[in-house]
């Protein structure tokens, strides 16, 4: 017997390491020494042995930190293989967005909306679920909520579409950064985007946002968003075509959608009664055009 003892299985997670190691079944020599020969900021803990096979377990102790570790497995015929090797204590090498760091999505014009696809690689050996991504200003920049949650199988990757949309005043280049943090999992994006500063954005202070394009072919809506009762929103749409129709969404900070109306009518109720404290985001869209607006509730 000149064969030693075969790594039939390894599998990574979270800072936690899972090998199984076997004596080759057709030769009769058996596993006879497992020897530790260095730990370094990990533990480690034999979690099955027989005699043709043994499971190791390999944990991360600091998880600021990486791990070294070594140990030796030894059959009655003296082949001996030896596994040395570490665990990563920044896990946000295990999941990362690409392009990367940096991703522009493109130039648009004021009131269009851009989309377009980034990659996802997942490089753990467990399949990791995305059920949130945020991004810090959370204005201009969104993950359509329908992908979400976001299922990658370990050692894979996936599409996700982010979009821009051009409804601010603020003109040239826009910025943003997406964020990904789900367990021990993170993962960041830097995003940009171009706005043509030739399309511009009016607002009023009665609480009437007004948009239009530098072109005078812009939408010719006035819009108020109020809340004169407790527990209500109240939309009013004037200069609407009467048999146009709004569909208004409000979506909570993650991205779910909470409500979803689509109505002719020129005034609009949202009953808020049982909304969580936080902060919302209603959008409105008529025909072409496309209206937000950002609602705190206390």
């Amino acid at each position: 017997d000149t064969l030693p003892p075969q790594i039939t299985s390894s599998r990574d997670s979270c800072g936690i390491k899972v090998i199984a190691i076997e004596d080759i079944p057709n030769n009769d020599s058996e596993i006879e020494t497992f020897d530790i020969l260095r730990m370094d900021n990990c533990k480690i803990e034999v979690l099955e042995r027989t005699k043709k096979t043994i499971k190791i377990k390999i944990e991360l102790i600091d998880f600021a930190k990486n791990g070294y570790y070594s140990f030796k497995v030894i059959d009655k015929s003296n082949n001996t293989t030896i596994v040395d090797d570490s665990l990563l204590g920044n896990f946000s090498t295990l999941v990362q967005f690409y392009p990367s760091p940096d991703f522009f999505v493109g130039d648009t014009l004021f009131g269009d909306i851009l989309c377009k696809d980034i990659t996802v690689r997942n490089f753990a050996t467990d399949t990791i679920v995305i059920s949130h991504l945020f991004f810090r200003q959370n204005i201009n920049f969104s993950v359509p909520p329908g992908q979400l949650p976001l299922t990658i199988p370990g050692q894979d990757s996936a599409k996700l579409k982010i979009c821009f949309s051009a409804m601010r005043p603020i003109g040239g280049v826009i910025r943003d950064t997406l964020t990904f943090f789900e367990s021990c999992y993170f993962a960041q994006l830097r995003v940009s985007a171009l706005l043509d500063t030739g399309y511009w954005d009016a607002r009023s202070n009665c609480n009437v946002e007004i948009r239009a394009k530098s072109a005078f072919e812009g939408s010719k809506q006035i819009i108020s968003v109020s809340a004169p009762f407790p527990e209500k929103i109240l939309i009013r749409i004037d200069g609407k075509q009467d048999d146009a129709i709004a569909t208004i969404k409000l979506f909570n900070i993650f991205g779910s959608q909470i409500e979803h109306v689509e109505t002719a009518n020129n005034i609009i109720e949202i009953n808020t009664f049982g909304l969580a404290q936080g902060t919302y985001f209603i959008r409105i869209a008529i025909s072409d055009s496309f209206y937000y607006w950002k609602m705190l509730v206390r």
